[in-house]
């Protein structure tokens, strides 16, 4: 179980759904001072997040789980523009809706820009 960004720090780049989830209800529980003392090790666990959604999401993101990654896709840019900071440029790859995946996976991703 993950209680504060010490407990981020080596984490593999690809982690499971579940740890996902967890890791999101940590950082969006964090004060915005505890975030602004350590933006490195929040940044850096944003990187991964990023990372292993990339992965993990595309096969995992369900209806039951898809409302935490919505949240958290609205609440990253915001908490990076309080911190003084610009946003991730993947912050979106949360966004992503279960429905869209789901045609994904029967279908094949359509190439860029269909």
């Amino acid at each position: 179980m993950f209680r504060s960004l010490d407990d981020l720090t080596d984490l593999p780049y690809i982690v499971s759904i579940r740890q996902e989830e967890e890791i999101i209800k940590l950082l969006m529980s964090m004060p915005l001072d505890y975030l602004r003392q350590n933006y490195e090790a929040f940044d850096d666990a944003v990187d991964v997040l990023m990372v292993s959604h990339i992965d993990v999401g595309y096969a995992h993101v369900t209806e039951e789980n898809e409302a935490l990654f919505l949240e958290f896709s609205r609440w990253l840019p915001a908490t990076y523009e309080a911190l003084g900071h610009p946003k991730p440029a993947s912050d979106g790859i949360f966004a992503m809706r279960y429905e869209t995946l789901r045609q994904w996976r029967e279908t094949g991703i359509p190439p860029s820009g269909e």
